[in-house]
């Protein structure tokens, strides 16, 4: 109780969420009491608006990619796991059914591609996509993924597909377009050294099963998956 007060109080007065943020970061790995308190938490923040909650879950991915990268790179991959293990524990928060958490998935997805994309492709920021929202991509709604992967692809299409720095956006994009398609996304990244450009014109249209769900969840405040 009391780490939630202090979490709730800190969001409400600083304006980079940060002690909300590594709040969350506790969430699978402190005990149920702690688990408990932190869905309280992001239930408060659903109310507030779906953009509060965003700012502490990129917050909390933002401050974890920033200690893989100021770590020396023999030891980069292994906090790059530790990374992609934070990101599954908190995807773990949302649910697919939820009108509200799919609202909450398309603005973090939004803003995360914007952070490593806009105006230029950032080399250096392809792992925060790859490894920091794969794990988010199977609460993505198909037909927000399918939005994103114009983005995503035109920003393959200037970057150097020989450089192995960009082996993880091609990944994520990957990855991206089979989830626009209706894919889970959950098989291992796999990079692709020639992608088929298409047009807006020749994506498929395919029916999201998620899009049927009762939109009407007002009175639904549970975050879990099952």
């Amino acid at each position: 109780r009391l780490a939630y007060r202090m979490a709730m109080h800190d969001e409400k007065i600083a304006e980079n969420g940060a002690l909300g943020a590594d709040f969350l970061s506790n969430f699978k790995i402190s005990g149920p009491w702690t688990d408990a308190a932190i869905r309280t938490y992001c239930n408060d923040l659903r109310r507030t608006g779906p953009q509060v909650l965003v700012r502490a879950v990129l917050t909390a991915l933002h401050n974890a990619y920033d200690e893989v990268l100021s770590t020396d790179l023999g030891n980069r991959q292994l906090l790059l796991e530790a990374y992609s293990d934070l990101a599954t524990r908190l995807s773990d928060m949302f649910a697919l059914s939820s009108r509200r958490d799919r609202i909450v998935m398309r603005i973090l997805f939004e803003e995360a591609v914007n952070f490593t994309l806009n105006p230029e492709p950032v080399y250096e920021r392809f792992p925060f996509l790859a490894y920091g929202l794969s794990p988010f991509l199977i609460k993505l709604s198909a037909v927000d993924a399918k939005c994103l992967t114009f983005r995503v692809d035109d920003a393959v299409g200037k970057v150097d597909d020989e450089d192995v720095r960009s082996t993880p956006l091609i990944d994520f994009a990957d990855k991206l377009s089979a989830r626009s398609k209706g894919a889970t996304a959950q098989g291992p990244m796999k990079a692709r050294r020639q992608r088929v450009e298409k047009s807006a014109d020749d994506v498929v249209e395919r029916d999201d099963d998620i899009e049927q769900a009762d939109d009407d969840d007002n009175n639904d405040d549970s975050t879990d998956t099952n």
